[in-house]
């Protein structure tokens, strides 16, 4: 078999006959070799090999790829920046690139397997998957909304002059800042909208994404490459090569800047500039300016690493030099004397500069980002400021405690700079709010409502592909795309979005778990204090995510039996660790069981869960009295049904006649600020959003709070038509009188309102384990207390256990117990028995 005829045969099994038979006919083995051969040769570009990958520069092998499909002639219509991304996510082509080069022999090479195929170029217009659908591009280049960027830039000018002045020991390690949020939160987006005031240089070194992955800006490609490559390299070689880089960056820029801003300053420099950067840029690649830039960045900074033999004070010299000039040139036409930053330099998606050394030895025990951050300190006196930000950010990278940073702090200077948490929330919701009127329950269950509250990311998955299920796509960023030994903080993470969690911030270990659920569970940073020992963290109000958390929760294909079964396991375990906040054990346990109770109700309205596509299963209304007999036994359903409310003056009616035909529609827990947020007007606020309300601690008379939607789903929400069911938890073994205040909450006395105090820890009374309006009916109540409580309808339960609550399966019963602190009685006596010897040997 000739070279021709073994060419055909392999090309048949991966790419069409049509093109086989074009290359076939148009060419042969030796004649392919020698028109490629020329084709390199009249591009003029001298092919290299990295002495760190010990083949060819990633730019030249991009190059290389280029010129062979171009060669080969018909249907091979690929862009240098379709060869770069293809070969990005294909890195055993490379190798079989550099021994084709090698050998010469092209022509062998185009029927292998991992070519890209001959099909008409499309990866764009696949990334929007609906007719009706933006490009990811096109959504990130839309109008800006809000002013997050200039706050960002305000906190960075701050920053600068808040060390103004101080002793050297007291003054900034160096100037960059990590912008610290978990997914969806519109990192990348800020800081594009900030390079249209402050001149920026940005770059991404995001890792390949798998093919059914969409993300957006793409990634500066060779710039990833030059960093992984030096990823095993000493500490000190990995300072000269991070020195070397910059001073070839500040050069490249400056040349640019000069040739296509020339004349411009400020905001029109810095707008200038990015719109040079951005020309060209598609969904799936860098456009052809800031790719050139890059390239000739990088090929720049490795022929100096390969011919350095300065010194590193010589390096660093030259490298201030560089600055100093790319400063000067942008301030050259107007002085700039205000002290605030003249310009950025960010590295998104840069938590691969964190990843752990992986075998330290002498001379390299620090990871990339504090070898770079070495580097940066030796710019202090300098008006760059350096960003790192992430989509998934591994935090004790990122805001490790200040103990884990170098020991250089101490002589230059020790201070970090706080990590910024400040992101877009609900910036959709305004808009939603305006054209979805009139405001009903219907109306918001509907999942183009649920995606305008909360991160921006469910509106953009939204617009980009309207077609595919959005709780789907949240419930993969929740679960982790299902990995199987993330399941567990998959988990977690699902009951903090529905429950909601407290970790101990006094406990190391709650540091690392609270890391781990904002990388990659969705939970939420609220802020890191400055010595970085513990964060804040939690799960605000996001409907989609809800819905996906239930979802989750709900996984037959994970064996997850849902919140009634997995919340009450998986809290024990987490309350077992000792990494969660043990003074909320009883609220805790009371939004758990109310979730549960809430699920249960679903499946007695709506039958078996069944989910659908883009409809919502567990973010749906439910009426009270269906949300009251699945929380409560089926025994005590009468007593609470019939009840009356307290004084009944006139026509006071029983609380299944008084609230029927209304509903509470919450999916999840969320955290009350502040009093404002649990009256009528925070009530139906929630109520659009689909949430109930913890109240804040030393909150008085109530612990948490369900909206009611009294009237129809049709009915527009408004505070005249919202009441609540009023919560408090108690802990404690003997009972006391509790009296809750309506007026909280719903202070139209005429309104009726349900109030429940839950004494898990208590006895059950010889009556029963509920009582209805005993703390109320009493001697010492006001006039005016009397006549607040004309409509309402109080009632205390007794015990936590599934004789008491159905939405208790007796399974779980021992796990509420455990969640609560209850002993058993024989733990009790041998704590006891204990007592007693040391009082006697003390006696």
């Amino acid at each position: 078999m000739d070279s021709t005829t073994n060419i055909k045969s392999r090309l048949t099994d991966s790419q069409t006959t049509e093109t086989v038979d074009n290359i076939h006919h148009r060419m042969n083995a030796a004649g392919f070799n020698y028109n490629v051969a020329r084709a390199i040769e009249a591009h003029g570009e001298v092919f290299a090999t990295d002495p760190l990958y010990g083949g060819l520069y990633f730019n030249h092998q991009c190059t290389l790829l280029y010129i062979l499909l171009k060669t080969a002639g018909a249907g091979n219509n690929k862009t240098k920046d379709y060869c770069m991304s293809y070969l990005d996510g294909h890195s055993a082509l490379r190798g079989k690139l550099d021994a084709a080069y090698a050998s010469k022999d092209f022509a062998q090479l185009m029927g292998d397997p991992e070519m890209p195929p001959n099909e008409p170029e499309a990866i764009a217009s696949e990334l929007t998957t609906s007719g009706s659908g933006q490009s990811l591009k096109a959504l990130f280049e839309s109008e800006y909304i809000g002013s997050t960027d200039r706050l960002f830039i305000n906190t960075l000018n701050a920053e600068r002059k808040r060390f103004a002045g101080t002793a050297a020991a007291q003054h900034a390690y160096n100037w960059s800042i990590s912008v610290i949020q978990s997914s969806g939160m519109g990192k990348s987006r800020m800081v594009e909208e900030a390079g249209n005031t402050v001149f920026t240089i940005p770059i991404n070194i995001r890792e390949q994404m798998p093919e059914n992955k969409k993300a957006y800006p793409p990634p500066d490609i060779c710039v990833r490459t030059y960093f992984e490559a030096r990823r095993n390299e000493s500490d000190e070689k990995q300072r000269i090569d991070y020195m070397l880089f910059l001073c070839k960056l500040f050069d490249k820029a400056q040349e640019l800047v000069k040739e296509h801003c020339s004349g411009l300053t400020g905001p029109d420099l810095a707008r200038s500039w990015a719109t040079y950067l951005r020309e060209g840029q598609k969904d799936e690649a860098v456009g052809s300016n800031r790719r050139q830039f890059y390239d000739n960045v990088v090929e720049s900074a490795n022929k100096a690493s390969q011919d350095n033999n300065r010194h590193p004070f010589e390096l660093e010299r030259l490298m201030k030099s560089s600055c100093d000039k790319l400063l000067s040139t942008l301030m050259s036409s107007q002085p700039d004397k205000s002290g605030d930053n003249v310009c950025f330099v960010y590295f998104d998606e840069a938590h691969l500069l964190t990843l752990p050394v992986e075998k330290a030895y002498e001379g390299h025990e620090r990871n990339q980002y504090h070898n770079l951050g070495t580097v940066l300190s030796m710019l202090i006196n300098y008006r760059v400021f350096f960003i790192f930000l992430s989509t998934n950010s591994r935090l004790e990278g990122f805001a490790p405690p200040v103990s884990s940073y170098p020991s250089e702090r101490v002589t230059s200077g020790s201070k970090l700079i706080l990590p910024f948490t400040e992101l877009p929330f609900d910036i959709h919701s305004k808009n939603m709010l305006i054209e979805r009127r009139p405001l009903t329950l219907t109306n918001a269950a509907d999942v183009d409502v649920m995606a305008a509250f909360g991160r921006p990311l469910w509106n953009a998955q939204r617009q980009v592909d309207p077609s595919s299920c959005v709780f789907e796509f949240a419930m993969n960023k929740l679960g982790a795309n299902g990995v199987d030994w993330k399941t567990s903080d998959s988990t977690l993470a699902a009951l903090g979005v529905r429950v909601g969690i407290t970790f101990d911030q006094t406990i190391r270990g709650s540091y690392l778990i609270q890391s781990k659920l904002v990388e990659s569970h969705m939970r939420m940073v609220y802020s890191i204090p400055e010595h970085r020992e513990y964060m804040h963290t939690g799960a605000p109000s996001e409907p989609v995510l809800a819905e996906a958390a239930g979802r989750y929760l709900s996984s037959a294909g994970l064996n997850l039996k849902g919140v009634s079964v997995e919340g009450p396991r998986r809290l024990w375990e987490e309350l077992s660790n000792g990494l969660m906040a043990r003074g909320e054990r009883g609220e805790l346990a009371g939004r758990l069981l109310l979730t549960s109770a809430h699920d249960i109700a679903l499946k007695s309205c709506y039958g078996a869960y069944e989910p659908k596509k883009n409809t919502p299963w567990y973010h749906r209304p439910i009426p009270v009295v269906a949300f009251l007999e699945a929380l409560f036994g089926e025994e005590h359903h009468q007593l609470i049904m019939e009840t009356k409310s307290t004084n009944p003056q006139g026509q006071v009616q029983k609380l299944s006649t008084a609230f029927a035909g209304c509903y509470v529609f919450f999916s999840h827990f969320g955290l009350a600020d502040d009093t404002e947020m649990i009256s009528e007007y925070g009530l139906a606020v929630a109520l659009l959003r689909g949430v109930a309300l913890q109240a804040k601690d030393g909150q008085e008379s109530v612990d948490a709070v369900i909206p009611i939607h009294m009237g129809a789903l049709e009915n527009p929400i408004l505070p005249a038509t919202t009441s609540a069911i009023n919560l408090q938890f108690k802990n404690r073994q003997t009972a006391r009188r509790c009296h809750i205040d309506r007026t909280i909450t719903v202070s139209d006395h005429k309104k009726p309102v349900i109030s429940i105090v839950f004494e898990f820890a208590a006895k059950t009374r010889r009556e029963g384990p509920i009582q209805a309006n005993e703390e109320l009916c009493h001697s010492g109540q006001s006039t005016k207390q009397a006549v607040c409580d004309n409509y309402h309808y109080h009632f205390t339960a007794r015990g936590c256990n599934s004789a008491v609550f159905k939405a208790i399966p007796s399974t779980t019963e021992f796990q509420y117990k455990a969640l609560l602190g209850v002993h058993h009685s024989s733990k009790t006596s041998h704590v006891e028995r204990i007592r007693k010897m040391w009082r006697r040997f003390w006696q």
